[in-house]
C-alpha cells in the first residue's frame, strides 16, 4: 500500500488563493476532491462562527494552527489474482448550525431541514407537539397549551364546536314513529317455524341517543307512562327476517348501553288477521288454560305487576261467549293475555315477559308463542281441556310438546325461575 501525506498551510492566504490551492490538489487527487472541499468548508465555517472572519488578505489568521491539516490518501495496490485492499474512509466532522461546536455524526444530534443542531440549540428553536408529533418552531407554540402547536389547538376547538352543535336533544313526549307503517315479511320460515305475522314492543328505562335511530332502523319510538325511557315498537314482522330485525335492534341497544328495570316489559303481538273469529276464540281459551305455566317462564314479579294482571275469565266462560269481538271490546287490556288488542289491532298481545334486551330470550319467546298459537288454532276445545286442564306439572309436560324447538331453552329458564 502507498501512503502519501500532504501538508497544506493556509495561513495568511485570501479566499481566492485558498480555492485555487484546493483545485490544484483536486487535479492531482481527483478521487479525494470531495474530502478536500469538505475540509475547506469546515475551516471557513469555523472562522465565521468565531467572529473573526473579515474580507481582505488575511482570512484565517487566528485559526492558522487548525488550518494545518494532514490529509492521508490511501491508494489500493493492484495485485494480480487478488482483490484490491479496501480504502479507509476519512472521518467527517459535523458542525452545529447554531453554536458551531463539532458534533459526532454517530451520536445524538438533531437534524432539521438539512441543518444539524446540538441538543442545547435545538431546544432553543424547536419543540415537538404532543398531538401531531411534529417538529414545530417555538413561535408556533400555542399560548393555551404550551405542549401543543397552534394548528392542533385550532383543530381541537373546531371539533369541539361541531360536537356541541350536534349534541342530541332529549326526545319529545310525542310519538316518533320511524317506519311503523312498513312491513317486513320474510320468505324463509325454518327458524321461526310459522308463517304467522308478529310484532314486539320493547320498553326501556334509559335509552341515550335514541333519536339517532331515525333512518337506521325500522323500529318506532313512542312515549309510554309505564316506563321511564321509551317504548320501541317493531313493524309487522314474519319469517326469519323478522327475527333478524329483532336481533339487530337488541345488538344496537346493547352497544348504546340501554338498560331496563322492573317497570319495563316485552309485549308480543300475534297476528290474527287471517284467522276466523272462532279460531281466535279457541286460541284465547288455550292461553287461559296455560296461563299458570307461562307464568313460570317469566320473572316472579310479573305475577304481581299491575300492568300484567291474571286473566279475569275462566276457560269455560270464555268458551261460551256468544260474541267474542264484543267481549274483547269491553275487557281490561292490562292483563297477561290482552284480548282487547284483537278488537283494536286484530292481534293477541302477550304482556307477560319482563323487560329485557336479551335477543335470545326475546326470539325464543316469539318462536314458542307462534308454535303454540298454530297448535291451538288447529285443536278442539276438548283436546285443549284434556292437555292443559290438569295440574301445572302436567300442563308443562304437554306444553313442551307444542312450543317447537324452544322447549329445551325454556326448560332451563323454568328451572332457573324455580330457584329465584
Amino acid at each position: 500500500m502507498v501512503c502519501l501525506i500532504i501538508e497544506h498551510n493556509t495561513q495568511g492566504k485570501s479566499m481566492p488563493d485558498l480555492d485555487l490551492d484546493m483545485r490544484e490538489f483536486a487535479n492531482v487527487y481527483g478521487h479525494d476532491a470531495a474530502v478536500v472541499e469538505n475540509r475547506r468548508r469546515e475551516l471557513e465555517w469555523r472562522a465565521q462562527m468565531s467572529g473573526n472572519f473579515a474580507r481582505g488578505a488575511d482570512v484565517f489568521v487566528d485559526v492558522a494552527a487548525a488550518a494545518k491539516s494532514l490529509v492521508r490518501v490511501f491508494k489500493p495496490i493492484s495485485r494480480k489474482g487478488k482483490k484490491p485492499l479496501r480504502q479507509k474512509k476519512l472521518k467527517r466532522i459535523t458542525i452545529c448550525t447554531g453554536c458551531g461546536c463539532p458534533l459526532d455524526p454517530n451520536g445524538n444530534l438533531n437534524r432539521t431541514r438539512s441543518r444539524n443542531f446540538c441538543n442545547k440549540c435545538y431546544k432553543k428553536l424547536y419543540f415537538i407537539c404532543l398531538r401531531c408529533c411534529q417538529k414545530r418552531m417555538l413561535n408556533n407554540r400555542s399560548a393555551v397549551n404550551s405542549r401543543l402547536c397552534n394548528r392542533c389547538v385550532r383543530d381541537m376547538l373546531r371539533a369541539r364546536q361541531q360536537a356541541l352543535a350536534k349534541k342530541p336533544q332529549p326526545m319529545p313526549t310525542r310519538d316518533v314513529r320511524w317506519g311503523l307503517g312498513s312491513r317486513i315479511h320474510g320468505k324463509v320460515f325454518d327458524k321461526v317455524g310459522s308463517t304467522r305475522t308478529f310484532g314486539v314492543e320493547l320498553e326501556t328505562a334509559e335509552c341515550r341517543y335514541a333519536e339517532r335511530l331515525e333512518g337506521k332502523t325500522s323500529f318506532g319510538a313512542k312515549y309510554d307512562a309505564t316506563c321511564s325511557g321509551r317504548e320501541f315498537v317493531s313493524p309487522i314482522l314474519s319469517g326469519n327476517e323478522g327475527l333478524r330485525v329483532i336481533r339487530h335492534f337488541c345488538d344496537h341497544a346493547k352497544r348504546r348501553g340501554w338498560v331496563v328495570d322492573e317497570g319495563c316489559g316485552v309485549h308480543l303481538h300475534l297476528g290474527m288477521q287471517d284467522e276466523a273469529e272462532a279460531t281466535v276464540q279457541r286460541i284465547s281459551v288455550a292461553y287461559v288454560h296455560t296461563y299458570r305455566t307461562w307464568l313460570t317462564l317469566v320473572a316472579p314479579d310479573r305475577a304481581h305487576n299491575e300492568y300484567c294482571c291474571p286473566p279475569t275469565v275462566t276457560p269455560a266462560r270464555l268458551q261460551s261467549a256468544n260474541d267474542f269481538m264484543d267481549y274483547c271490546s269491553n275487557v281490561n287490556r292490562y292483563q297477561f293475555i290482552n284480548f282487547a288488542a284483537y278488537s283494536r289491532h286484530t292481534t293477541l298481545e302477550i304482556r307477560g315477559l319482563e323487560g329485557t334486551l336479551d335477543k335470545n330470550l326475546i326470539t325464543n319467546w316469539v318462536i314458542a308463542h307462534l308454535a303454540f298459537a298454530d297448535f291451538a288454532a288447529s285443536s278442539s276445545y276438548e283436546e285443549l281441556t284434556r292437555l292443559f286442564g290438569g295440574t301445572e306439572a302436567d300442563c308443562w309436560e304437554n306444553l313442551k310438546q307444542h312450543i317447537g324447538s324452544t322447549a329445551r331453552y325454556f326448560g332451563r329458564v323454568r328451572a332457573k325461575r324455580a330457584t329465584e
